[in-house]
């Protein structure tokens, strides 16, 4: 988490921050360090235990009252817009982005075209997805950072492990791409390569 902070403004307190894999261990762990600080946070994940714990913890910070928690997918349309109309129905805004949404798929059978399709929607499109629709907030207000967090397993080639080194592949690209468009708009950029999260 170390990395992560050092991308961050200095003052979190107040900011605006949605974070996707939530219910991930670092996706949890950035959502209390971020909250202890004094952030307004947006936690989405897939996990609703993991979730609850989250908040349970949020709890105990005494910043529960600033912090919304919800099961969800970015990777599908419906969960996208409703992640989006919390965030501008509670937030009126949003400051800070972070997409740390991975999910890893191993053992994959060439006959099984659902899960192959499950793998790169969640890996790909919903990082993809959130980046989009931050871009489309923090331009009005040219202000806004984004942190993608993607795995540097893309690199290692491990076995059976095809769509996911595949689909962190295109998010490297899809970052490399975005610094470049956001460059001059007041929003910062971050891609952050990070091992594999469990």
């Amino acid at each position: 988490m170390n990395n992560l902070i050092n991308h961050l403004p200095e003052k979190i307190t107040g900011k605006k921050i949605l974070i996707s894999g939530g219910t991930s261990n670092d996706g949890q762990s950035t959502a209390l360090m971020l909250a202890a600080l004094g952030a307004k946070i947006l936690i989405i994940g897939q996990n609703q235990d993991i979730l609850n714990e989250t908040m349970q913890k949020l709890r105990t910070l005494n910043r529960e009252s600033n912090c919304y928690g919800m099961v969800g997918n970015p990777a599908n349309p419906e969960d996208l817009k409703t992640i989006f109309t919390v965030i501008d129905r509670h937030f009126r805004g949003l400051d800070i982005l972070i997409n740390n949404d991975m999910l890893s798929y191993q053992n994959l059978g060439i006959d099984d075209p659902k899960t192959w399709e499950d793998a790169l929607r969640v890996n790909l499109n919903g990082q993809i997805n959130c980046t989009r629709e931050a871009i489309k907030r923090m331009r009005k207000k040219e202000y806004g950072q984004i942190i993608n967090i993607n795995s540097i397993t893309s690199d290692l080639r491990k076995k059976y492990n095809t769509l996911y080194e595949a689909a962190q592949s295109g998010i490297r690209k899809f970052n490399e791409r975005i610094l470049k468009e956001v460059k001059g708009s007041g929003i910062e950029f971050c891609g952050i390569n990070a091992q594999q999260f469990h």
